[in-house]
């Protein structure tokens, strides 16, 4: 089906994706999410992080590269329709900061002195499930009109 600018626009997302997707995932996105916020580490340290998420997309099939700024990661989604030449960049922190956490939830950080304070706990997962979701409902989608 080929979609217009205007069909994209007065549709909603859940018309676009499979709306079980995350209904489906939520379980194991919440693990993830907790899994990384137990384990925080400082800028440019986060190496077990980049290995879950680059073990993550390999999962998923997804071409990437790491050591992007020494331990960043970019990954590519490529669909199946020809190349037009647009793209769609998402991005996510990985560091945490160095705050002694003293919240009291079952996910807590595990390592004294440093904890993820702000909001990169939800967009990692995020991240990581755009692409499942597109791989799985979008990618026949003809390149916009």
């Amino acid at each position: 089906m080929n979609w217009s600018i205007q069909q994209l626009c007065e549709s909603t997302m859940t018309e676009l994706i499979n709306a079980n997707f995350f209904e489906r995932h939520h379980a194991e996105l919440t693990q993830m999410r907790h899994e990384l916020h137990r384990h925080p580490e400082l800028g440019f340290q986060e190496h077990a992080t980049a290995k879950r998420i680059a073990e993550e997309l390999e999962r998923l099939g997804l071409t990437f590269e790491t050591g992007i700024g020494k331990t960043g990661i970019v990954a590519t989604v490529t669909g199946d329709q020809p190349d037009n030449g647009r793209q769609i960049g998402l991005r996510a922190d990985m560091d945490a900061l160095p705050i002694q956490e003293l919240s009291e939830h079952n996910h807590t950080s595990e390592v004294p002195g440093r904890m993820h304070a702000c909001g990169m706990m939800v967009t990692r997962p995020c991240c990581l499930a755009s692409p499942a979701t597109w791989l799985n409902t979008v990618t026949s989608l003809a390149p916009f009109t």
